[in-house]
């Protein structure tokens, strides 16, 4: 039986050069586009932000955007990398990347343009990850301080406004989101600058209170990042409001 099988396979390899586009690109083609549901990868994602409970689902897309090239023990993949939210796509800017080759030891690498980077997070910030609830147990949580303070009172050193208005110890709720972020890497002698816009409202913690405040800041963020055995460390270098030089 063994011989049938052996013969099967040389008949295959011989064969192959004259049908390999065939077997390979017609038959085997839909079927790994099955499998890999159409080069789309769904994820959960939960919030980073400490003391949310958010999380949200979104879709990586990682079609191949040129052949992967194969070398001595190593290949190289160059993905979309669009990420997906809520059936909605980002307008990609073609980049052309390279693949670091200083350091030998470098197992992997995986390199994100600016356009993908902006993409991911401006689709974040559409999310449910880019909402971020302000009250007295999400503002505890976040600065780990148990029972701390979301009052009139307890902003009255930032915006005396409202406990002169409202009174003492009135509990306050708000919302947190981002738009319009960009990032850059690399530019003005910093590894990353991200620039964006912090949307912020206030309310009395009370149903169907009305809006108190509501302003956007545009903000800008900078940071210093290395890799060490696979671990990425972050260091913030500024994080500060973006003044304009005409309208401020």
């Amino acid at each position: 039986m063994h011989q049938f099988i052996y013969f099967g396979i040389v008949i295959i390899e011989n064969s192959v050069y004259f049908v390999g586009q065939y077997i390979f690109t017609n038959m085997m083609g839909p079927v790994m586009d099955s499998f890999l549901n159409h080069y789309m990868f769904p994820f959960a994602f939960p919030s980073l932000v400490r003391g949310q409970n958010s999380w949200d689902i979104f879709t990586l897309d990682f079609r191949n955007t040129q052949s992967p090239y194969i070398g001595d023990g190593w290949i190289d993949f160059f993905i979309s990398g669009e990420m997906i939210y809520g059936g909605e796509g980002c307008t990609l800017e073609p980049d052309n990347l390279q693949f670091s080759e200083g350091n030998k030891n470098t197992m992997s690498q995986l390199v994100v343009s600016e356009s993908a980077a902006t993409c991911m997070a401006n689709q974040a910030a559409k999310s449910h990850l880019g909402q971020i609830a302000l009250n007295q147990k999400t503002v505890s949580d976040l600065w780990a301080i148990p029972g701390m303070n979301f009052t009139s009172t307890s902003l009255k050193n930032h915006l005396p406004i409202f406990e002169k208005k409202l009174g003492p110890n009135k509990p306050l709720t708000g919302l947190a989101s981002f738009k319009d972020v960009n990032v850059m890497f690399g530019k003005f002698d910093t590894d990353v600058i991200i620039e964006y816009t912090v949307c912020f409202s206030l309310r009395v913690d009370v149903a169907g209170s009305p809006e108190l405040i509501y302003d956007e800041l545009k903000m800008v963020t900078s940071a210093k990042v290395r890799a060490d055995d696979d671990i990425v460390y972050i260091t913030l270098l500024k994080n500060k409001l973006f003044i304009d030089n005409q309208y401020g």
